[in-house]
């Protein structure tokens, strides 16, 4: 299904999507940084047992499965991030400090 504005017809190309998503897919070092800052200030929270469902439709491969994945959980980790940290947003702020070890 094409992505368009919805003030034109102009759409992106179908690979932008997946080059965005496997980009959050990759920021595994963030994501298990993020989840364990997040666990230290909230430790009722149950964020790291959010895996969300990723439809076997959408994926041909494990390693695009495990992408998909990681990215719906980084974007369910910085909408909850981004309400109980409204001043160290993740991006640009918290995501683009870490560092891969």
């Amino acid at each position: 299904m094409p992505i368009c504005h919805e003030s034109n017809d102009r759409a992106f190309s179908h690979s932008t999507l997946w080059r965005f998503l496997a980009c959050l897919g990759a920021m595994t070092v963030s994501l298990s940084l993020g989840l364990e800052l997040f666990s230290k200030a909230f430790p009722e929270s149950t964020i790291y047992r959010f895996t969300g469902s990723i439809s076997p439709r959408k994926y041909r491969s494990d390693q695009r499965q495990q992408a998909l994945r990681d990215a719906n959980r980084l974007l369910h980790l910085i909408s909850q991030w981004d309400k109980v940290f409204p001043e160290e947003r993740f991006f640009p702020r918290f995501a683009t400090r870490v560092r891969a070890p």
